[in-house]
């Protein structure tokens, strides 16, 4: 909850209604209140915070259970609360169905041509919109006191919006069905409904829907490219849901081709998360997408833009999940300093702070940010040659003990340090030469299994 909600909760707590038969769960939020907002402190256990509701009776686990049990049940219901003010539409169509089960009919036929008037002026015609617009038309024909002798006009209209609303939903399960082709080979196919041209040239977010499919499949860069410039356009004009579904399919289908050719999709991929941010698609309940901001920090770096990524990473910290924030953070500070050759900064951060729950692939990733930049700095200060073999040793070390990591991933990472160790070895004796890099680069163009191998055949040119 915001501290606003949290607030709010203990008045919500203390109506009469809740508190007809006792006062247990008011003086329960009251005592989980002293340790607010982050609930972390090493004395909050069940036993300290009953001893404060219940101060003169001995610990009963039962009991706190059972207080917990019925204070969640107030809190469920506060949430929902919330939900439903926050909701004015699907408040008031919920409303119209309590008055139809109350055959409160002149009420229901009031709400219900209301809200259909309302859903006339939504420029976002999503799949909510089809919906709420179909549920509404239909309960209205098929109410016992409607007209139904002169409602063919409503009936097309129901007719229509459930097509509307069919269509978007096969087009949105097609698109989360090509999504799973692309990244885990699934095989799934899903029968065509046949819907009239005559919806699909009406329905913006179908259009854009079929067209991301239609890119899934036929991999055209010159589709993406139009795609993206029309999504910009004619995002005020699609449904959140939509936006969303068509926004991360972009998004998806521009890293996996990144990965396959950068220097063609790159830049168009960066233009992408532009307008991710931009448009807050990449903000999701008020946090940003950690792997979105991590690749994001990435292709930033890769296509140059230094300044941008800088201001990115420190305008964008506040966004991240609060538990993984600063390693994030630091991570990706890590990768900005060494991208730019500041192999110094590197090593101040990597130094001073361990990384920890941001992913083991992530801290391996750290690790090898330290050792690599104590090899570019070793090219001009030999002193640090025992430095890099230590943190080589402890490196392998590390490999060695996860458990994560397959044989042929661990392998991948020895081959890594072996060769440093060697590079390192050749240039504090002076043998650092055209020749002697030369054969570094050929030992490296032909293993094609070692990590960082596109970094090596870069600093070896």
């Amino acid at each position: 909850m915001s501290k606003s909600e949290f607030n709010q909760l203990e008045a919500y707590i203390n109506s009469p209604f809740f508190l007809k038969k006792n006062n247990y769960p008011l003086k329960l939020y009251q005592a989980l209140k002293e340790f607010a907002p982050k609930f972390n402190a090493a004395n909050l256990t069940k036993e300290v915070i009953f001893r404060m509701v219940f101060p003169q009776v001995k610990y009963c686990d039962a009991k706190m259970r059972n207080l917990l049990s019925r204070t969640v049940k107030i809190v469920d219901s506060y949430l929902l609360y919330l939900d439903n003010e926050a909701d004015e539409f699907g408040r008031d169509k919920r409303l119209s169905e309590v008055y139809n089960k109350r055959n409160i009919e002149s009420e229901f036929f009031n709400y219900s041509r209301r809200l259909l008037v309302d859903l006339e002026n939504v420029l976002q015609k999503d799949t909510n919109y089809y919906f709420n617009k179909f549920s509404l038309e239909k309960e209205l024909y098929f109410h016992l006191k409607s007209n139904r002798k002169n409602s063919n006009e409503l009936l097309k209209k129901t007719i229509f919006d459930f097509q509307n609303y069919i269509g978007l939903e096969q087009a949105n399960i097609e698109l989360e069905v090509n999504n799973k082709k692309q990244m885990f080979n699934h095989d799934v196919e899903i029968p065509s409904i046949g819907l009239s041209q005559e919806i699909v040239s009406e329905n913006l977010n179908l259009l854009f829907l079929n067209e991301i499919n239609q890119l899934l499949i036929e991999k055209d860069i010159q589709l993406y490219i139009k795609i993206i410039g029309n999504f910009e356009v004619q995002l005020d004009k699609l449904g959140n849901e939509e936006s969303l579904n068509i926004y991360m399919a972009l998004q998806n289908f521009g890293v996996r081709q990144a990965n396959e050719n950068f220097n063609l999709f790159g830049p168009i991929l960066f233009k992408v998360y532009q307008i991710g941010l931009n448009s807050n698609l990449l903000i999701i309940n008020g946090l940003i997408i950690t792997s979105s901001y991590l690749n994001i920090v990435i292709v930033g770096l890769k296509i140059g833009a230094f300044k941008w990524t800088a201001s990115f990473i420190t305008n964008y910290e506040h966004l991240l999940a609060p538990k993984i924030a600063e390693p994030i953070k630091r991570f990706s500070l890590c990768n900005y300093f060494f991208i730019s050759g500041e192999h110094e900064k590197v090593l101040d951060i990597t130094n001073t702070y361990k990384f920890q729950k941001i992913g083991t692939f992530r801290i391996i990733n750290a690790k090898s940010f330290r050792i690599r930049s104590l090899f570019q700095l070793l090219k001009s200060d030999n002193s640090l040659y025992k430095l890099l073999l230590n943190h080589c040793s402890a490196f392998d070390k590390y490999i060695d003990r996860e458990k994560s990591l397959i044989k042929k991933r661990k392998i991948m990472y020895k081959k890594f340090t072996t060769l440093l160790r060697k590079m390192a070895h050749a240039i504090i004796n002076n043998k650092w030469d055209v020749q002697k890099k030369k054969a570094f680069k050929m030992e490296v163009e032909k293993d094609k299994n070692i990590r960082y191998r596109d970094w090596f055949l870069e600093i070896l040119n």
